[in-house]
């Protein structure tokens, strides 16, 4: 396709797409006698339609292959690009402008939508991010703001909804997550903190729900739970509290009804039910004490009344059904 396409004098090339209209024009240079035809100097793509695709300077750049040469646009190489480059959409608008050194982006970078608001700005020094990066809704409203440095986000980065809400905060150090990092609803509310150290979550983590009211804390070390775990109602009241110990519940788990009151004890070993589970009235009185191995119902299983009598019993040895032993007549 690209040789039938060509026309003038060895170093100027023109290629064009089936339908006849111009694909690209610019220049070559050759490798030896033999050697593959390098993009070299000013280059200007178009659409299949007619429209720009985009344009700018090469210094020994890369090769054209069959493979880019698209039904309507061209795989551009990135090798070699150099200088001022600008890009447009089918329908004729900027879709981005930037400058090149040898082959990588320098410099002031800037994308458009569609119909000209603009995207984002940032520069990049050698293909690094640097300096502040700023992200625009299409609406013209901040989406996002934040500083990079060798390519890696630093300080502060605040991420925004279209209405102007912060939804997203934190800081950063050399790519990674520091201190506290916040999430909000798109009401405003806060949903989580969390505290951070050299990108893992290291500390105390937080979440509530749309109306604010907390529903969960934890700690984590190393990015992974280890400590006290909280779970709450939507009142407020705790509704599970536990330890995790390498993000894996251990020791006894303990459960509560909107009101405070104790409604059930479950203890783990390395993150399984075992060793037994104890369920609770309302009043307090326990109702149900049975044994657990490896997550499995096993031993003996006691039901009470809310006077503390024994009312049955039944042994589960993990091969076939309990028989129960009621005190008095068997309620089933």
């Amino acid at each position: 396709l690209a040789a039938a396409g060509c026309s003038g004098g060895g170093e100027s090339v023109e290629m064009f797409f089936d339908s006849g209209s111009l694909r690209c024009r610019g220049a070559v240079a050759r490798m030896g006698e033999a050697g593959a035809a390098q993009l070299h100097g000013g280059w200007k793509f178009w659409y299949a339609n007619g429209q720009t695709q985009c344009e700018g300077s090469f210094e020994s750049g890369g090769v054209l292959q069959d493979v880019d040469l698209r039904s309507d646009h061209t795989n551009v190489p990135e090798a070699g690009r150099v200088g001022d480059w600008i890009a447009f959409t089918p329908t004729g608008d900027r879709a981005w402008a930037g400058r090149y050194k040898g082959g990588e982006p320098h410099g002031l970078w800037t994308w458009w939508y569609e119909g000209g608001q603009e995207l984002a700005r940032v520069e990049y020094a050698e293909g690094e991010r640097v300096g502040t990066f700023t992200r625009w809704h299409e609406s013209g409203q901040i989406a996002e703001v934040g500083d990079f440095e060798d390519g890696e986000r630093v300080g502060k980065h605040v991420t925004y909804d279209a209405n102007g809400t912060v939804r997203v905060e934190g800081r950063f150090a050399a790519g990674r997550e520091v201190g506290l990092h916040r999430t909000r609803s798109a009401r405003g509310i806060i949903v989580e903190e969390a505290m951070f150290e050299a990108g893992q979550q290291k500390g105390h983590r937080s979440l509530w729900n749309e109306d604010g009211r907390l529903i969960w804390t934890g700690v984590y070390r190393a990015g992974i739970l280890e400590g006290p775990v909280t779970h709450y109602h939507p009142n407020g009241q705790v509704a599970q509290t536990g330890l995790y110990v390498g993000g894996l519940p251990e020791g006894v788990h303990t459960g509560f009804d909107e009101a405070g009151g104790k409604v059930f004890e479950q203890e783990y070993k390395d993150g399984v039910p075992s060793c037994g589970r104890t369920e609770f009235y309302a009043g307090g009185e326990k109702r149900f004490a049975g044994e657990m191995l490896d997550g499995e119902v096993l031993g003996v299983q006691r039901m009470f009344s809310d006077l503390g009598e024994v009312m049955a019993q039944g042994v589960y040895d993990g091969l076939a059904a309990p028989e129960w032993r009621w005190r008095g007549a068997d309620p089933r």
